[in-house]
């Protein structure tokens, strides 16, 4: 397997991750042996990234992750995700905390390696009212996750790169995500 390091995280991942979105379903509608053994088989051959998120299966990859984890005794990395809605947004900090709260319960885990913003980047909300500008990322979501990150609920921060190319470009440009 061949690893790379993901961003300025420091973490040496492998090139090929674990998705256990709803595409396919395993980690969402399978049944546990199944998931297990998938998990167990990846792990052989050297995949140490499973990426998940609250809003696969509602939840359910989450939970279904965890209790693999806890079965097999996983040595390796976890990311999943938050996508903040147009209620979240008079209270950005507490949604997030919130969120990762009840992500880590799922998990069963007392962090993740990487907590990412699942949200559309844009110039303008009036598009899409959970887009995000910029400056919303940089003023509100990143000291909430500067706060979760010296919790240690999280290892590491950073966004999907879903939205416009410029603002994501400018986001990035700021060197505040890793």
């Amino acid at each position: 397997m061949e690893y790379r390091t993901m961003g300025k995280t420091g973490l040496r991942i492998s090139a090929l991750g674990f998705g256990c979105g709803d595409v396919g379903g395993l980690m969402v509608r399978g049944a546990p042996a199944d998931r297990e053994r998938a998990v167990a088989r990846a792990l052989e051959l050297g995949i140490n990234y499973f990426d998940t998120a609250a809003a696969y299966g509602r939840g359910e990859s989450e939970r279904h992750l965890g209790q693999v984890w806890k079965s097999l005794r996983v040595d390796a990395h976890i990311g999943t995700k938050f996508r903040l809605v147009v209620q979240d947004l008079t209270d950005i900090r507490g949604a997030i905390t919130r969120a990762l709260d009840a992500s880590l319960q799922r998990l069963q885990m007392e962090r993740v390696d990487l907590y990412q913003l699942h949200n559309r980047i844009a110039t303008q909300r009036h598009a899409d009212a959970t887009a995000l500008r910029v400056q919303d990322v940089l003023h509100d979501v990143v000291p909430a996750l500067q706060a979760l990150q010296q919790q240690g609920k999280i290892g590491h921060f950073g966004i999907t790169a879903l939205g416009e190319t410029a603002p994501l470009h400018d986001l990035i440009d700021t060197g505040v995500l890793d």
